[in-house]
């Protein structure tokens, strides 16, 4: 193997290690503040959550499956109307979305507030990239 290879490889390696710190950073300040990232890919209706939601809030992801219907029944009805009022403007216009509303988990209430983006591919909605965090209850909910 060349020198220029060998040196090509230890780049290589150091970028990738320097991304790997940089990723575990993140994602204990995701779980620090009772944050995941999330990606929901609406063709295949599955989405990846980063750290796993498990980690954050004792709950199978499996328990969510299929993702949007179990979703919304888990947000309280006073809310429900106003979370998917959220993701579908957000999925017909393309564009952002941030909702804030009490999720049951676990037979425990908690409020979570989320934002996120939409992304399209030819001008049709693919995926949704976006956050969602645990918060207080609003004082005015």
């Amino acid at each position: 193997m060349s020198t220029d290879t060998k040196d090509r490889i230890e780049e290589l390696e150091a970028e990738v290690e320097s991304l790997r710190a940089v990723r575990n950073k993140l994602i204990r300040a995701l779980e620090a503040t009772k944050t995941y990232a999330w990606e929901w890919d609406l063709e295949s209706d599955t989405v990846d959550r980063y750290p796993r939601f498990e980690t954050l809030f004792g709950v199978e992801a499996a328990e969510l499956e299929p993702i949007f219907e179990n979703f919304i029944a888990r947000v309280h009805t006073d809310y429900r109307d106003d979370v998917v009022d959220a993701f579908e403007t957000a999925i017909e216009e393309g564009s952002s979305y941030h909702v804030c509303y009490p999720l049951t988990i676990a037979d425990e209430e908690i409020w979570l507030e989320g934002q996120g983006e939409v992304e399209l591919e030819d001008g049709e909605p693919v995926r949704i990239v976006g956050t969602t965090r645990q918060i207080p209850e609003p004082e005015d909910a």
